[in-house]
């Protein structure tokens, strides 16, 4: 499943000959299919504020910003944890680009973002919105208040060697 069939929030490029502004605010049945796309991460909120600009003939600028709450496990206690997202963004849509299954042929670090694709006439804001707070998700969420415990080797103690071990089976094979 993509992100814009969580979000299926699409637009019409017929119908965008003028500067539109937007307000999105996803429903429980949206917020519920991006936390299953999600993952370990809960939509609790989503809303997003964005404007598709027409630059030429088949190509839109939409730009704007995404707000996000999102309920976690933190990695060290297992205890829920909120994070918020708050990303602003700028992404053109051309009909002349094309999508190569996630395959970049030209990559270049510092360059501009590749266009997104217009498909059959849409421009699919929905994924672009998924793929944002996707990417902004904290891949090893800790609560502020989380510590690791920390054990120290004791004077007089050795650490285990794991090529102990093999060593002594070694010594135990050599024939006499």
């Amino acid at each position: 499943m993509d992100h814009d069939e969580a979000l299926d929030w699409t637009h019409k490029v017929v119908d965008l000959r003028d500067r539109r502004t937007f307000r999105r605010q996803a429903s429980d049945a949206e917020r519920l299919r991006l936390s299953d796309q999600f993952g370990e991460a809960e939509c609790r909120a989503l809303v997003t504020t964005y404007a598709i600009t027409p630059l030429a003939p088949g190509r839109y600028r939409v730009s704007g910003s995404v707000t996000a709450t999102l309920e976690l496990v933190c990695g060290v206690t297992l205890d829920p944890i909120e994070q918020g997202i708050e990303e602003g963004f700028e992404v053109e849509f051309r009909s002349d680009a094309r999508r190569l299954g996630g395959l970049e042929l030209d990559f270049d670090a510092l360059g501009d973002d590749d266009p997104e694709p217009i498909e059959q006439g849409l421009i699919r804001v929905g994924r672009l919105i998924g793929e944002i707070v996707a990417s902004a998700i904290d891949p090893f969420p800790r609560a502020d208040d989380a510590e690791l415990e920390r054990t120290e080797v004791g004077e007089g103690e050795e650490t285990a060697n794991p090529f102990a071990v093999l060593s002594q089976l070694k010594s135990e094979r050599k024939p006499n």
